[in-house]
């Protein structure tokens, strides 16, 4: 049994940007290829254009993986529901900013598996946990490593819990970067707990932070690794 989006939006964990409690842990409106095709937002129409450099274009990613237009859902701002009861209480995420919902995003879908990567521009003026790599690392390692939200929703008891792994991938020559993978359990009532999991990165410059998200399929750290490559290269 799935949550309503409103969860989601009332949860203060890292990047909760998902249409269900299945994909807490996935952030900046990733979502899988299921999904209905509304097309993005041209990046022109954001205030950081000139960050759109960096995003990932086809000769980026592997061969299997095609370009394609999913839809933009508004990132939800910070804060719990009086009824949520967040532990470790200091993990709570800051607040993300209205201006954080659109921002410049290529996604790119493997034709076999499934399996997706995104790249992301995320302005750090925009707040939140995604808008610094030592804001993502404060929110999501160390304490905060392990986070759980419990709450009610129609009535109903649910725990989400957020676990984060640093992963040793390396984006050479960008000093300020981390990769993580997230697994996220949902659990409402007495049904059995889902389960969802994104391998994440940012890398930060100065106009800029780039976040990539592979998810939706088996999670293959080297492409994730490629793709770091591919983005650290531009941002030198």
């Amino acid at each position: 049994m799935r949550l309503a989006v409103a969860i989601c939006s009332a949860l203060a964990l890292a990047g909760c940007a998902s249409q269900t409690v299945a994909g807490l842990g996935l952030p900046a409106a990733v979502h899988p290829p299921s999904a209905s095709r509304a097309a993005p937002p041209a990046a022109a129409e954001s205030s950081t254009p000139t960050a759109a450099r960096y995003l990932l274009t086809q000769q980026d990613v592997p061969s299997s993986y095609r370009q394609k237009q999913l839809p933009v859902i508004p990132a939800p701002s910070g804060g719990a529901q009086m009824d949520q009861v967040i532990t470790p209480a200091a993990c709570r995420s800051p607040v993300t900013l209205p201006t954080a919902a659109i921002r410049p995003r290529t996604t790119f879908v493997d034709q076999t598996s499934g399996a997706v990567i995104s790249s992301t521009v995320i302005d750090p003026a925009d707040g939140g946990p995604y808008a610094s790599v030592s804001t993502f690392r404060r929110t999501t390692l160390g304490d905060c490593a392990t986070v759980t939200v419990a709450g009610r929703t129609g009535g109903k008891p649910y725990t989400v819990t957020q676990l984060t792994t640093e992963l040793p991938l390396v984006a050479t020559g960008v000093p300020q970067a981390v990769a993580v993978r997230r697994t996220t359990l949902t659990q409402l009532a007495s049904t059995p707990p889902e389960r969802d999991t994104a391998s994440i990165a940012l890398l930060e410059t100065r106009d800029a932070v780039i976040q990539l998200v592979a998810t939706g399929g088996p999670i293959d750290t080297a492409v994730l690794q490629q793709a770091i490559d591919a983005t650290a290269a531009k941002m030198r």
